[in-house]
């Protein structure tokens, strides 16, 4: 952490299932950090984190890969294998419903608005919702992976990961 972005200190923080952490996002009280194995670490000072272990495993799918988390609609919306996640507290997580074609949902991507959430997939394209719980599938975006994305207070803009197959 640093609060003048020159000089830095930095703690060794983990779970019993993985160190890799993907995504980062706060309330303005607490900081909540996803990664893979469905890790998740929070803290409300920065230098004491505690681990959360929200996700099972599940036969043929393991356990959840978080890839990115946000605030949004007074909550913390993580993506990840699987799908939508969401937790009020950073501690107690549910799964939102998505409409994947199939139990393998992959988001990698997500953002807020202010007014609405924005998800994206590797494979499947992307999503919007405004709670957070409920999710629809955008037919009108490509449907190639929104690798990053920024909202500038009027538009969503994106960049795409776009793959030539010939």
């Amino acid at each position: 952490y640093t609060q003048n972005g020159s000089s830095w200190s930095y703690r060794m923080i983990g779970t019993t299932l993985s160190g890799d952490f993907n995504g980062i996002a706060t309330n303005g009280k607490r900081t909540v950090a996803v990664g893979l194995y469905g890790s998740v670490i929070y803290t409300d000072d920065g230098k004491t984190w505690r681990t959360s272990y929200p996700f099972s495993y599940k036969p043929g799918l393991g356990r959840s890969h978080l890839f990115d988390v946000v605030w949004g609609a007074n909550k913390f919306v993580a993506a990840g294998n699987g799908g939508i996640y969401y937790s009020a507290d950073g501690n107690s997580w549910k799964q939102a419903k998505v409409p994947f074609r199939d139990q393998y949902g992959d988001l990698r991507n997500i953002l807020w608005t202010g007014k609405f959430f924005v998800a994206s997939s590797q494979t499947s394209g992307t999503y919007t919702s405004k709670d957070g719980l409920n999710w629809t599938h955008v037919a009108s975006v490509s449907e190639d992976w929104l690798t990053s994305m920024i909202w500038d207070g009027k538009r969503l803009l994106a960049a795409f990961r776009v793959h030539n197959y010939d």
